[in-house]
C-alpha cells in the first residue's frame, strides 16, 4: 500500500493575516517617526533619554529597549546616548548648586562666629 503525502494545508482565517500585517506596517511606520524624532532631538539639543524620547514620539519606554535598530540608531546618532542614565535639567542643576552654596554659606557663617 502506497502512502499519501499529506500537505499542510494554511488554516488561518484572512482577517488574521491582514492583521498580522498591519502591526507590522504599525510598527515599521513608529520606527520611522521615532528616528525623525531622535533627529530633532539631536538638532535641538536635547540629551536623548528613553523617557524623552518615548514622549516625543508617543511610543513605550519598553518599545525603545526592545527594538535593536532604535536603539542602534541612538547609537550610532552624533550624541553621547544617555540610554539608562539620569541626566540633570537646568532647574534640577540650579537647586543643587543652590544648596551647595547654602552648606558653604553656613559653614563660614560657624567660623565667623567661632
Amino acid at each position: 500500500m502506497e502512502k499519501r503525502k499529506r500537505r499542510k494545508l494554511d488554516m488561518t482565517p484572512p482577517q488574521h493575516k491582514i492583521l498580522g500585517e498591519s502591526s507590522t506596517q504599525r510598527s515599521q511606520k513608529l520606527i520611522a517617526h521615532t528616528k525623525s524624532v531622535i533627529d530633532d532631538m539631536v538638532e535641538k539639543g536635547i540629551p536623548l533619554t528613553v523617557e524623552r524620547v518615548s514622549l516625543n514620539a508617543g511610543c513605550s519606554k519598553s518599545f525603545i529597549y526592545k527594538n535593536q535598530e532604535i536603539r542602534d540608531y541612538i547609537n550610532n546618532s552624533k550624541q553621547e546616548p544617555t540610554i539608562g542614565k539620569r541626566t540633570y535639567t537646568d532647574l534640577e542643576e540650579a537647586n543643587k548648586r543652590i544648596k551647595e552654596l547654602e552648606i558653604e554659606n553656613m559653614i563660614l557663617r560657624m567660623k565667623n562666629v567661632g
